[in-house]
């Protein structure tokens, strides 16, 4: 009886103790309030100092900044919009290679050489960049970059080559029509079907 009677006040010790630690978190517990971000009043900053917004600890400021500085279409922000292309946040680096895209022919000699960049979602957004822009001055570092180790960059490459829409490219396209990627496979016949020469057309015919 008296063991019985031990077991029970020991269980309950235990779940009061149990009880007792779960309120005492719940009401002890700190309060973590997220900082609101930096406002970004576009309007009224000048190019230099957006572009030093890219460095902002708040993704959604950054993000602010390079769509501001897409807006304006400011050769001036080219290197800094270059630098956001390797953002560790995806809405970053998409705002910015579509900035890049619009500052058209300007940008082209610098994204060539992101192509070959060691960092891969790099690659990737240069060549989305390239695509939008459809410039031949991007046609030889194009073709190279058609050998890239990722899909995810060379599906990019082959739409740009498309775009570009340079009969010189056919023969690398029509390599591709044997990639190892589903998506790239299809990509390079419509950009083959877009170029629409002879050779190109014979290529997808049965496709």
């Amino acid at each position: 009886m008296i063991r019985l009677f031990l077991r029970s006040l020991i269980y309950l010790v235990f779940i009061g103790a149990v009880v007792y630690g779960w309120i005492t978190q719940k009401l002890l517990r700190p309060t973590y309030i997220t900082p609101e971000p930096e406002t970004l009043d576009s309007d009224t900053l000048d190019t230099p100092a957006l572009v030093a917004h890219l460095d902002n600890s708040e993704w959604q400021t950054r993000l602010a900044a390079v769509k501001a500085l897409g807006e304006r279409r400011d050769p001036a922000a080219l290197d800094g919009l270059l630098y956001a292309l390797s953002d560790d946040d995806t809405d970053v680096r998409e705002a910015a290679w579509q900035a890049l895209a619009l500052l058209g022919s300007a940008a082209v000699p610098a994204l060539t050489e992101k192509l070959t960049s060691s960092v891969m979602l790099t690659r990737e957004a240069a060549a989305k960049a390239l695509e939008k822009i459809g410039d031949v001055y991007a046609l030889p570092a194009l073709i190279a970059a058609l050998d890239d180790e990722s899909a995810w960059v060379r599906l990019p490459v082959v739409r740009a080559l498309g775009v570009v829409g340079d009969a010189r490219v056919v023969n690398s396209l029509i390599a591709r029509l044997l990639d190892s990627d589903a998506d790239v496979r299809l990509a390079a016949a419509a950009s083959l079907r877009h170029i629409g020469t002879p050779d190109a057309l014979v290529a997808v015919k049965d496709l």
